[in-house]
């Protein structure tokens, strides 16, 4: 069977090489520096109109924690509403409650939006009762699940990967994110029986409008690497 491979993408440039280099799904955002943002409806509809992978958006306001109030909350919904009549297929989106537990208005606001590709977000692996959170996310219909096994990197959170593949799937797809690259991703899916992988591999691009020498430094420009997208489905293809 094969692994299917989500790129994540914060520009259409992005969405093409991720498309020409085997992957099967995007996850767009905006600046991943914080984990990854909301995009705009400009560049969602921009992203749509030269790749024909389903495209999942992520809901996120603002960076830092992921606990929402209702003007928040409020705005998420919202944002959904506007970037499905752009062609968003599915929606990433998570927060947590006080306590530590899963905001569920949040979820029950976006669910009838997603039609049917409700992906809650990797804060779940700050959950305290892990496992337990699984089973209420498959149980309300959330569809995937983005997770390290509770881990920082999915690397150190192999076992509690594994356990919940094979609890949950195929009812909930367990989408392995956190660290993965195409040195690692057969490892991964040999250990884990994971059927979906999550990865954002960069590359530097070129600025032709400057030199660096002048002005303020906004940072680094960079793109999604292509050969690291081929590079970890070829390995995935190998294993598969």
């Amino acid at each position: 069977m094969r692994v299917r491979l989500e790129a994540v993408c914060t520009t259409p440039l992005d969405c093409e090489i991720a498309e020409a280099n085997g992957a099967d799904l995007i996850e767009l955002c905006t600046a991943l520096e914080v984990g990854g943002l909301t995009p705009s409806f400009g560049l969602l509809d921009a992203c749509r109109s030269v790749t024909s992978l389903p495209i999942s958006v992520m809901l996120r306001p603002r960076p830092g924690a992921f606990g929402y109030d209702e003007g928040e909350r409020r705005a998420m919904e919202r944002d959904a509403q506007v970037l499905r009549s752009a062609g968003a297929t599915g929606f990433v989106v998570g927060g947590l409650a006080p306590g530590g537990g899963i905001d569920w208005e949040l979820l029950k606001r976006i669910r009838p939006l997603a039609h049917g590709d409700l992906v809650f977000h990797r804060c779940v692996d700050q959950v305290e009762d892990y496992a337990g959170a699984l089973r209420e996310l498959q149980e309300f219909g959330v569809q995937r699940v983005l997770t390290s096994g509770g881990a920082p990197k999915a690397m150190d959170g192999l076992q509690a990967l594994a356990d919940a593949v094979r609890n949950h799937e195929p009812g909930l797809t367990i989408l392995v994110g956190g660290g993965v690259r195409a040195s690692n991703v057969a490892e991964i899916i040999q250990k884990t029986g994971a059927t979906a992988v999550h990865m954002a591999p960069l590359a530097e691009r070129i600025d032709p409008t400057r030199d660096g020498s002048r002005g303020t430094d906004y940072g680094a420009l960079q793109m999604l690497d292509g050969a690291g997208i081929a590079a970890a489905r070829a390995a995935l293809d190998s294993v598969a």
